[in-house]
Formats: C-alpha cells, sequence, structure tokens
C-alpha cells in the first residue's frame, strides 16, 4: 500500500511471552485451510517451547469459538496481542475480513499508532474508504505528531480521485516534517503526477539542503534533470549518490540510460552490469544489461550470460521470455540455428506474438536447408499479423530459390495485388527483383517504374531500373542512366560498382570505370563482388600484379561464385600457367555442374560464364594433348 509502511511491532508484556507464542502457533495451524487435522501437532524448528505446562491442544471448534471471541472484544492488552498476531495471520493467508474483524477489535479495544494504521490499510484494501479516513482522522487527533496517519489521508484521498484534497495534506505535513524522507517523497511524487514539476523541482531542492546525503532525493533530482536532458548535472549527482550509496540499483541503471542517450555504449554496458551484478535475479537488469552488450556485438559474451541464467532457472518454468528471445538472437547471429530454433518455438505459446515466433523458427529452419518445414511455418502465420507479408515474401524467395517459377508467379501477383494501402519502397523492391530473378526483366522493369511513382526520390529504385534496362533497352541506356545516377549520388556504391563492371564488359572508358570501383572498394573493403570487378579491371589494363591480388581476395571472400573463378583462369591463361589456369576452370566448371539448370538459366551473367569456362577447358586440354592424339 502506498505510503503506509507495513508495522509488524507486536506490542505483548514480556511475561506472556511464552504462553502467546504457544497459542499463536496452535491458532496459527488451526486457521490453515490446507491443514484440516485437529489432532496434528505442531512445531516450530525456531522456537523450541513446548513444556510440561504447555496448555492441551484444541481443537479447531474451539479456535473457532477463540477467536470468534476475540473480534468481539473488549479485549485486554494481552488478548489485543494475541488478536494482532492471528490478525497478521489471516492477511499472510490473504483472508480480508476475519483479519479486518479482529484488528478492529483490537485497536478499539488498545488503540496504538501500529494497529491503527493497520486498520486503515486493510479497510482500504477492502475498498471501505470512508471507515479508512475515519480511523485515520482520529490518529491523526491521537498522534498528532507522526505524519503517518496524514499519509494514510492523503492516500485515501487521492483513492477517492480527489488530488487537490490529497496535495493540501502533503503539503501541510511536508511543512511540518520538513526532514522525514518519506513524506517528502510522497508528495513530491504527486506534485509530478499532476503535473507541478516546478514545485516538485522546489521542495526537491529544499529536502536535499535539509538532508543532502539522501539516496532518495538525490536520485529524484538526477531523474528531472536526465528528463530535461541535462546530462551533465544529472550525472554529478549520480556520481554523489553512488559514492554515497554504491549499491544503489536504480541509480546504476539511471547512470546507464543516460549513457545510451550519449551514444556512449561502453559505460552504458559498464553500468548496467553495476546494476545486474548487485541484483543477479533481476531479469529487467539482465535484459538491460544483454541489449547493451548486442549493441557493442559481443554475441559470444551475452551468449555465455544467457546460457547461465537459462540454466540458472527453475526447471519447471523457463526463464523470462524476453531473455529466451534475446537468447535465441544470440544463437541466430552465431549460426546456431538448430539450438535458436528451440528457442523460438519454446515462445510460440508463452509470448505475446505468436506469429512472430514462427516466423523467426522459420528463419532458421530455411538456413538449415529445411525449406519445406519452413513453408509450414510460414503458413502458420495470421493475414493480419505484422509479418505476415515478410512471411509471404520469404515464402515467394524459396520457390524462386528451388526453381518453381510456375508456383512463384501467381504468389507474386497476389502479392503485388494485395498490396498494402501505403505500400512501401521495399515491397517495389522485393518485386522487381524476385521478377529479376526469374529473368522475367520486362516485369522487374515495370515494378520498379511503378515504385518510382510512389518513391521518386528512392537511389535502390533508380539503380534497379537502369540494371534492368541492359536486359529490355540496351547497355547503352543502361550504362547513362548510371551515370545520370551517380552524378546525384556519387556515393551509392551498387551503381559505382554496377557501372564500373559494365564499362569493363563493353571494354570502354576503362581508367574511368577503375575509379568507380575503387570509390565502391574505398566504402565497402569487404565486398568481394566489387574487389572482383576491380581485380578483373586491372586484368583488362593488363595490371596483372594488383589483378592477382585483388581476384584472390575476392575469393577469399566469395568462395563459391564460378565467376571469380573464371577471372582468376583467365589471369593465369593470359600469363602462360596453363596448369593453373585449369584448376580455375574445372573449379567454376564444378560449380556450375552441382548447379540447378534453372538457377543458370535465370542468371544471365552465369549463363556467359558457363559457356566460355566450358570452352576454356576443351582448349587447354586439348593443347595438352600429344601431337595427333585425339
Amino acid at each position: 500500500m502506498n505510503g503506509i509502511r507495513r508495522r509488524h511491532k507486536v506490542l505483548f508484556k514480556k511475561t506472556a511471552l511464552v504462553s502467546l507464542t504457544l497459542s499463536y502457533i496452535a491458532l496459527t495451524a488451526a486457521c490453515k485451510t490446507t491443514d484440516s487435522s485437529a489432532e496434528k501437532s505442531v512445531e516450530s524448528d525456531s522456537l523450541v517451547l513446548r513444556t510440561k505446562e504447555a496448555p492441551a491442544q484444541k481443537t479447531n471448534g474451539d479456535w473457532d469459538r477463540q477467536i470468534e471471541q476475540l473480534a468481539k472484544g473488549p479485549l485486554s492488552e494481552s488478548e489485543a496481542d494475541l488478536a494482532f498476531l492471528i490478525a497478521e495471520n489471516y492477511i499472510n493467508q490473504k483472508q480480508l475480513e476475519p483479519a479486518i474483524r479482529l484488528m478492529r477489535s483490537v485497536f478499539n479495544s488498545q488503540p496504538s499508532l501500529v494497529s491503527g494504521i493497520e486498520l486503515v490499510r486493510l479497510v482500504t484494501l477492502a475498498g471501505e474508504l470512508t471507515e479508512g479516513e475515519q480511523i485515520a482522522s482520529k490518529l491523526q487527533l491521537l498522534y498528532s505528531k507522526s505524519p503517518e496517519p496524514s499519509l494514510a489521508r492523503a492516500y485515501i484521498a487521492q483513492l477517492k480521485g480527489n488530488r487537490d484534497e490529497a496535495l493540501e495534506i502533503l503539503g501541510s505535513t511536508y511543512k511540518k516534517n520538513t526532514k522525514n524522507e518519506e513524506v517528502s517523497a510522497r508528495y513530491i511524487n504527486l506534485l509530478i503526477e499532476s503535473g507541478k514539476k516546478q514545485k516538485a523541482k522546489e521542495v526537491l531542492l529544499q529536502s536535499i539542503a535539509a538532508t543532502p546525503q539522501s539516496p532518495y532525493f538525490l536520485l529524484r533530482l538526477a531523474r528531472l534533470r536526465a528528463e530535461e536532458k541535462n546530462y551533465k548535472e544529472a550525472k554529478n549527482l549520480l556520481d554523489k549518490l553512488l559514492r554515497i550509496s554504491p549499491d544503489n540499483i536504480e541509480g546504476w541503471t539511471l547512470a546507464g540510460f543516460i549513457a545510451t542517450q550519449e551514444n556512449n555504449e561502453a559505460a552504458a554496458e559498464r553500468y548496467f552490469r553495476e546494476a545486474y551484478e548487485k541484483q543477479p535475479e533481476n531479469d529487467t537488469l539482465a535484459r538491460y544489461y544483454i541489449t547493451q552488450l548486442l549493441k557493442q556485438n559481443k554475441m559470444q559474451e551475452a551468449r555465455r550470460l544467457l546460457l547461465r541464467l537459462e540454466a540458472s532457472s527453475d526447471g519447471d518454468e523457463m526463464m523470462d521470455p524476453d531473455l529466451v528471445f534475446q537468447l535465441g538472437y544470440v544463437l541466430f547471429q552465431l549460426e546456431d540455428f538448430a539450438e535458436a530454433k528451440k528457442r523460438f518455438v519454446s515462445l510460440v505459446d508463452k509470448a505475446n506474438d505468436k506469429d512472430r515466433m514462427y516466423f523467426y523458427a522459420a528463419q532458421c529452419e530455411e538456413r538449415l536447408k529445411n525449406n519445406a518445414q519452413a513453408l509450414l511455418l510460414y503458413q502458420k502465420i495470421g493475414d493480419s499479423s505484422e509479418v505476415s507479408r515478410p512471411a509471404r515474401q520469404r515464402t515467394i524467395q524459396i520457390k524462386i530459390e528451388e526453381g518453381k517459377f510456375d508456383e512463384a508467379i501467381p504468389l507474386l501477383n497476389d502479392f503485388a495485388q494485395n498490396t498494402t494501402k501505403k505500400p512501401s519502397e521495399e515491397e517495389y523492391k522485393f518485386l522487381a527483383g524476385s521478377f529479376s530473378k526469374m529473368a522475367q526483366f520486362d516485369k522487374a522493369l515495370s515494378f520498379a517504374d511503378l515504385g518510382l511513382q510512389k518513391f521518386p526520390n528512392s537511389v535502390d529504385l533508380q539503380y534497379l531500373r537502369a540494371a534492368y534496362l541492359e536486359h529490355t533497352v540496351s547497355r547503352f541506356a543502361s550504362i547513362s542512366a548510371l551515370e545520370k545516377l551517380i552524378a546525384k549520388n556519387p556515393d551509392h556504391v551498387q551503381s559505382l560498382n554496377h557501372l564500373g563492371y559494365t564499362l569493363c564488359e563493353a571494354n570502354q572508358k576503362l581508367e574511368f570505370a577503375v575509379a568507380l570501383v575503387q570509390r565502391a572498394v574505398q566504402k565497402e573493403p569487404k565486398n568481394g563482388f566489387f574487389l572482383d570487378s576491380l581485380g578483373w579491371l586491372q586484368f583488362k589494363l593488363k595490371n596483372y600484379p594488383e589483378s592477382e591480388k585483388n581476384l584472390n581476395a575476392a575469393l577469399a571472400l566469395e568462395p563459391n561464385e564460378p565467376v571469380i573463378l573464371e577471372h582468376l583462369g583467365e589471369l593465369k591463361y593470359s600469363l602462360g600457367e596453363l596448369s593453373a589456369a585449369l584448376k580455375y576452370f574445372e573449379s567454376a566448371g564444378t560449380i556450375f555442374e552441382k548447379t540447378p539448370k534453372w538457377k543458370i538459366g535465370s542468371d544471365v551473367e552465369w549463363s556467359a560464364s558457363k559457356l566460355r569456362v566450358e570452352k576454356r577447358i576443351q582448349e587447354i586440354r586439348r593443347r595438352a594433348l600429344p601431337t595427333g592424339a585425339s
């Protein structure tokens, strides 16, 4: 209950301690609904108090009558203490009605601040706000120096929706108790909730002046400064707070959030780690800490921590679903797709969005080459789900990758017809790209054009359109479109590489083409296709050492790309190293042999490369034969 501290003080005389404790233990057993045995003896590991003089065991009926008598009152001091104990036991069992009757009897017979506040708490929980207010007012008269009755009255006023009355009560109480942290805290919180932040800051500053070492006030002011984006002062306050109270979890957490706002991920990780290590059972702190690890791509560290949390979770109950999801994500990033799938599947019936879990599990199945299972999971996703269209996109891609164009095309047409009211740029890129993968460049171009009508400034759609022009209009049209695009977008790496490679294939402007591709490589030095373009251009310019260096670097990044192998074969062929050339050509040929015919047929570059590779292999093998041999 907000603002009313639970008091578990039991006010009984020392002389009555043994007999009252024994009676309480027996009554506790009688009150428990889970134990119906009247004869079962009650034992306590901490209090071995049973003696020859102890009273005989009573039946449940006896205790019921005694409890009824206690509830009626009036009570002596010792009886009031016993009734208080029994009421507390009922509270622990969440039985409000008997607890209220006993506590009311205690307060009416032997009024005290403790029993009065407890009675206010109970009747308020039961919804008897008027009675709670009356008792709190009576307590305020009896104990005028204590702020607790006023706090209780303010709380009840809040429950009644009388915020102004609550503010008035707390304001008056604060003036009399400026050094009372709870009073100040309640007043400040209500001022903030009421939108009176300036007044809250005034009270907060006064409170800090009165109690400068108070962790609560330092933290509250730091929060206000952080909300104002005054991070410098907020951090100064937190430094002071954490020197005074180094185990203050909220302080470390707020410091972490400020660090994230300042894009200081390393500091944020350190602060969240401090908070988590001080309270490792707190799943929320674990999530904050792990999120920072993920932001810094510390996947292995995040994996170790998450697996440790998973291992320490209760065997009958899985760890926090958000942490399970984080573990699935980490395992996916580390390419442990089988284990990632297990986590996502385990969340299907526990996560708020089961369709999303189906989607992630299907992604794992795709990586495991289980396309049939992936398709089944995608089919489980509802049409109204946020991942419905991405799931349909993946279904189409699988059909295309398997060469099932007759199944993919109707799905693509349906996807296009049922495009959302506000189709995204990505959807147009998907439609255009999908048709281009099937070598249907006319349709691919039409969707690129449709997309540009909606998104005329989309550089990616402009690039796709320029690329498709080579297959639908002419190479010259494609080169012209790419040159215009680069003039306006000089850092678009795909366009730089594509134009450079196209010029290379056309044997035009080779020096200019090298400069274009070098700019792309500078932007993405680990892109194997860009390095291949650069190496191939250098080959055309007879710069063989640089060509070999870049082509080998490209092959290291893309070892299964036959066109790169063909280029290396041509390099070795030109250098007269026929044996080495043959190895590269044969490696490329092996990849082509293992690739489905439909895939080669739908890839213009691969189709041309395959024919060239086969001719080179035949030529080199013929040259290796003895004279006259066939």
